[in-house]
């Protein structure tokens, strides 16, 4: 299955590099469609590990942008044929099902058979392993999507859980030069990191906390 087939060239490239990257910046002009690279990339790697349960997480800056986010990837996920679970690790609620429902039920009009599954939502470390564990047993893979504050939350279950995470994707990463979110680099583990922006933030300095 190539998940990858309907992206344009200049997308195709930046999708394809974290297949031989581990870690990177993919900086792309705002409305050319960095969160349909992160769904992707994520689409990709799912497909590679078929009927295994595997932890994803992207990072926003914003309550607000999650949701955004979650729209994007499940709606690349589904028209992709591929199931997975999903949570939202906030301090905001759960989003509105029913635009994803109607993106679920045309694909599956079109040849498609995802289930169901609810979107659960929460910043209890209890109750984010729990969700691991849930996905785990069904051989699934789990998406998170969290702001960069709650990110923290992720990596304490993943502690108890005791399960490594696949790739974590940060969006509007030029953000994480602020000292409020900066320490989420070092928290939140992941042997592939990639970092999206239309706009990089540099520094003169190395220690500096630029995207450089």
């Amino acid at each position: 299955m190539n998940v990858i087939e309907t992206l344009y060239p200049y997308q195709h490239q930046a999708v394809s590099q974290t297949f031989f990257n581990n870690k990177g910046i993919v900086c792309l002009p705002t409305g050319t469609g960095k969160t349909y690279c992160q769904a992707a990339t994520v689409a990709h790697d799912i497909s590679l590990n078929c009927d295994q349960f595997r932890m994803y997480v992207v990072n926003a800056p914003r309550i607000l942008l999650t949701y955004q986010l979650l729209k994007e990837v499940y709606g690349y996920l589904v028209s992709n044929n591929i199931e997975a679970r999903y949570m939202f690790v906030h301090s905001g609620g759960v989003a509105d099902e029913q635009e994803l429902e109607l993106m679920r039920t045309n694909a599956n009009a079109e040849g498609s058979n995802i289930p169901f599954s609810q979107i659960l939502s929460g910043t209890s470390p209890v109750a984010i392993a729990d969700m691991m564990r849930k996905a785990k047993v069904q051989s699934l893979p789990l998406i998170f999507f969290s702001t960069y504050n709650s990110a923290n939350k992720i990596e304490e279950a993943r502690k108890l859980f005791k399960q490594p995470i696949s790739i974590v994707l940060n969006d509007e990463a030029h953000y994480l030069v602020q000292e409020q979110f900066h320490e989420i680099l070092h928290t939140l583990k992941s042997s592939r990191c990639y970092f999206y922006t239309a706009t990089t933030i540099n520094t003169p300095s190395d220690k500096g906390r630029g995207m450089n």
